[in-house]
């Protein structure tokens, strides 16, 4: 690849420190960086304050993000499509990042949602609950053993630590962390605990589920899509200015399991990201932001580097400490972004 790395911008503004000082000059010259170096030079994926895990149910991807939903005009002659019942939810995919090659991994429901927690279905083909729980590790617990937070907010839970198949609207099915040892009780919450008046009470990862009517299980998209906007909708406009991210996620889809993901917030790149996916590399990505070691199947997949947005302003410095190459400036750097084509030519990698 020959596309460059450039980053007189950076270098421009970078802090000056030490001997490094004397090179962080717009004149020095940098080395040629393919992409895949810009990656490198950045190390792990950027780290936020908060992440917000929402988890819906049973929609394949072109019920929610399909082609354009029907004119209103000609609701009367043609019924409007899923699309037009979750405004809110495709707001939000043209706002962030959208995967268009999600896939889910099995049928039915509970199998997914303890791969995304812990990497693995852990031998479950169905959808009764864990007659006791599991002493396999589990996202929620590496973030506590590393001194972070976690908390999983399920909404008609009755009470926290509650191990109940059932009650209300709520379904454990849908509930992972409830499966785990590693995870206690005080991690387990129902929604009503959602710290919605003050988002810096926030765990380090959360994880949300609403209950069966709000997550399209039993209930409408248009109810889900409401129930999102509002419960959500002030932590979305909050989290791009306060360091922190939403992931909308959906267990599985209603026939070949491509599924709508949908990543927003702080140093996200907006966009639709055709990257082969699961929610074992979703998985991958929290743990790599935190520095967690990968757990089962996550350990096979690569972070999702391309949908964030790269600190620029570090690789410059890093590429100079390697030592930057005599030539003229103006043919080296750059204020243009990397090209498209040369971030689809990463696709494979990763």
């Amino acid at each position: 690849m020959n596309a460059f790395c450039c980053f007189h911008r950076a270098l421009r503004n970078a802090p000056q420190h030490g001997d490094v000082e004397k090179s962080l000059n717009p004149s020095v010259l940098c080395e040629r960086l393919e992409p895949r170096r810009l990656f490198a030079a950045a190390g792990t994926l950027p780290r936020p304050d908060h992440v917000v895990v929402v988890v819906e149910e049973n929609q394949d991807y072109h019920d929610i993000l399909g082609a354009g939903a029907t004119p209103t005009s000609l609701w009367s002659v043609i019924p409007p499509s899923q699309l037009a019942l979750a405004p809110y939810i495709r707001k939000l995919s043209n706002q962030g990042a959208s995967l268009t090659g999600m896939f889910a991994e099995t049928h039915p429901s509970q199998p997914n949602y303890l791969a995304l927690f812990s990497g693995s279905s852990q031998g479950v083909s169905g959808d009764t609950p864990p007659a006791a729980q599991f002493t396999a590790p589990s996202l929620g617990g590496q973030l506590l053993a590393k001194g972070l937070s976690f908390a999983g907010y399920s909404e008609d839970q009755p009470s926290a630590g509650f191990l109940g198949m059932k009650s209300g609207e709520y379904a454990r099915k849908h509930n992972p962390w409830s499966d785990f040892t590693d995870v206690p009780a005080s991690s387990n919450l129902p929604f009503s605990s959602f710290p919605a008046g003050d988002f810096t009470k926030l765990p380090a990862v959360s994880f949300v589920v609403p209950n069966q009517i709000h997550d399209m299980h039993s209930g409408s998209v248009r109810a889900a899509d409401n129930w999102l906007k509002a419960k959500l909708g002030a932590y979305v406009n909050w989290a791009p200015s306060h360091n922190s991210l939403l992931i909308i996620t959906w267990d599985e889809g209603r026939s070949g399991n491509h599924i709508a993901t949908i990543v927003l917030g702080a140093h996200v790149r907006k966009g639709k990201f055709a990257l082969p996916s699961d929610h074992y590399r979703v998985l991958r990505t929290l743990e790599n932001i935190y520095g967690l070691s990968p757990l089962g199947n996550a350990g096979n997949r690569a972070p999702l580097y391309k949908v964030f947005r790269a600190p620029l302003a570090s690789a410059a410095v890093m590429a100079v400490a390697a030592g930057a190459a005599s030539s003229s400036a103006s043919s080296f750097f750059s204020e243009q972004p990397v090209s498209a084509s040369a971030w689809d030519r990463l696709d494979g990698a990763l």
